[in-house]
């Protein structure tokens, strides 16, 4: 075999491996997802992962009100310096889903950092949820962050989806910011839109 050749989508529930050996035939395996319960081999535990989480982590819920339908949308994410990708890209293959993106920040004395998340609804239900089910976060605005979210997402399942509740716990997620009527936001936008 001269050559092997990995292909992964993190993002996809399914993973390709295909190699390519000597002669130009090539072979594709299909490697199942860590959510099915073959994770890949990864250098951090989940002590590592929940320690991260309390410092760093975020469950997000955000409100889409489009023109046609008004569209709930789950995040996960998880933002580190640029010096500390690596820790990113390993939560990658911990979890077996989700991305890592380069955020640049132009506000003075803010350095290059990069953003794991999760946004697909499937890897949040299958994924992450169970993980900290089994593993609540230790810090108690944290945990109360993750049960919020796991509820909001629980309300996604029904057939009917009471917005007004999505929205109810929506608010009451991220203590911090509820206390001085604020909502999180992207970086570089106004947190109260209309307000000074």
């Amino acid at each position: 075999m001269d050559e092997t050749v990995l292909l992964m989508t993190l993002g996809d529930p399914t993973r390709q491996m295909c190699v390519t050996f000597k002669g130009g035939k090539s072979a594709c395996f299909i490697v199942p997802d860590f959510c099915q319960g073959r994770r890949q081999t990864s250098v951090i535990d989940k002590n590592y992962v929940l320690g991260l989480v309390d410092g760093e982590g975020s469950f997000n819920v955000r409100v889409n009100r489009n023109r046609r339908r008004v569209r709930v949308e789950l995040k996960f994410s998880l933002k580190l310096r640029h010096q500390d990708k690596k820790i990113l890209d390993e939560l990658c293959t911990f979890f077996g889903c989700g991305n890592v993106y380069i955020q640049r920040d132009k506000r003075k004395n803010h350095s290059l950092c990069y953003r794991y998340e999760v946004q697909n609804k499937k890897h949040i239900t299958e994924c992450i949820i169970p993980f900290f089910e089994k593993n609540p976060p230790k810090i108690p605005s944290r945990k109360r962050d993750f049960m919020l979210f796991k509820e909001i997402t629980e309300e996604l399942k029904k057939e009917t989806i009471d917005l007004q509740r999505i929205e109810q716990l929506k608010k009451a997620m991220h203590w911090g910011l509820a206390v001085y009527g604020k909502t999180v936001c992207a970086v570089g936008t106004p947190s109260n839109p209309g307000k000074g």
